[in-house]
């Protein structure tokens, strides 16, 4: 069963995103609306949501760049795409969160429940109808890494596989969020991997990483 979850929504459009938390309203408990900006952090800490739906509009880098500052949350983030043609891009740039989706905007309000409570689950969901302009970026040859990982980059990656954050990595490793930063980069330039979700496939057609 269908659990009910506590969602902000978030885009720069006023009218979509009170149309979004209409349509919404009695799947999701909308416990705020916002766009995207210097103080979106502290709006999840006034909220406490437990995942974010984004609309983004006609400028999705442009909003997804603004969304940096939740990167390291533990809070997954759905986001509705417009413009197929951009969904590769798209996708590299949601790849940053440790926990993500990907649909189209006009997806109907029950699939983006499923999606959110999916994501809960700690999923990554993509659209079918947007696999034709991802399926590129995920079957590439792989050559073999330049550099070998470290053993503490293998267990770095281990647990990206899982879809942890990096404070979560953090804690399990006993190190600091900056040094899980800096093996993650590390990581992705040995494996010449454009996100974290990259690497893992990458690594796992290496056969460097069993999942």
């Amino acid at each position: 069963m269908q659990t009910i979850p506590r969602i902000v929504i978030i885009g720069d459009n006023l009218l979509a995103r009170a149309g979004l938390a209409a349509l919404l309203a009695q799947f999701c408990d909308v416990v705020g609306q916002t766009s995207a900006g210097a103080t979106i952090a502290d709006d999840m800490d006034v909220f406490q949501p437990d995942a974010i739906l984004v609309d983004l509009g006609w400028t999705p880098e442009k909003l997804l760049s603004q969304l940096t500052p939740l990167n390291d949350t533990d809070m997954p983030l759905v986001a509705l795409l417009t413009d197929d043609n951009a969904a590769a891009e798209v996708l590299a740039l949601l790849a940053q969160f440790p926990v993500y989706g990907l649909l189209r905007q006009n997806t109907p309000p029950q699939r983006i429940l499923a999606a959110l409570n999916a994501a809960l689950d700690g999923l990554i969901v993509l659209d079918p109808a947007l696999a034709k302009h991802i399926l590129p970026m995920t079957t590439q040859t792989l050559d073999t890494p330049a550099e070998t990982l470290t053993r503490r980059e293998i267990e770095v990656l281990q647990l990206l596989a899982t879809g942890q954050t990096n404070k979560a990595i953090a804690r399990k490793l006993g190190i600091t969020d900056h040094t899980v930063k800096f093996h993650v980069n590390a990581i992705m330039t040995k494996l010449g991997a454009q996100s974290r979700t990259d690497a893992v496939v990458r690594a796992t057609r290496a056969g460097m990483l069993f999942l």
